[in-house]
């Protein structure tokens, strides 16, 4: 019985099961027609780039108040840790169109052109996203913007003292039931 128990742990210690973070900006942004520029912080509380690394993510907006009709758009840019002041990544727009904004006004950006190894490490090890939003073609404001992403847990290539218990009571109950059989043929 013991045994069964320590090839069952094993096999299940390599499973990677998803673990979600969550963050937002909350506080309402103006962007006036041509391009406007905001900065803004998004804190994934609990998130360690040093513990975790990131599977998917998505980037969820809130509009409101658009001042004309017709299709508007939000750049999301990122900052990467230890780079220059002004210099910032690149991740993917928003856009939308004026009906859009009228009827809930929620725009979502899933699977952007770069990778979830970019905003892991943008995000750092304190789990905060400084990020430059820049409205074009239109007046509107953004009322909320979310990031929401999955993470793995990195594995730890040093086991820990239960582990070592369980396998080493594993494989003394496996001698054990050997050695029964053999003392049974004699």
């Amino acid at each position: 019985m013991v045994f069964l128990l320590g090839v069952l742990y094993i096999s299940s210690a390599g499973t990677a099961w998803a673990i979600p973070f969550e963050g937002d900006f909350s506080e309402s942004t103006r962007f006036e027609g041509g391009y406007d520029e905001n900065y803004i912080q998004i804190s994934l509380d609990g998130y360690d780039a040093s513990q975790y690394t990131i599977e998917d993510f998505v980037f969820t907006g809130t509009f409101s108040d658009p001042d004309q009709a017709g299709w508007w758009g939000l750049q999301l840019w990122i900052k990467l840790p230890d780079t220059e002041q002004d210099e910032w990544q690149w991740v993917d727009q928003m856009l939308g169109l004026q009906m859009n904004i009228s009827v809930g006004g929620i725009v979502t950006v899933t699977q952007p052109d770069w990778q979830p190894r970019v905003l892991n490490e943008a995000l750092g090890e304190d789990g905060v996203l400084s990020m430059k939003l820049a409205g074009y073609n239109g007046s509107f404001t953004l009322d909320k913007l979310s990031l929401s992403v999955e993470a793995t847990e990195l594995s730890n290539s040093v086991p820990e003292p239960a582990s070592m218990l369980l396998l080493g009571s594993g494989l003394i109950g496996l001698a054990g039931v050997r050695m029964r059989r053999f003392m049974k043929h004699i």
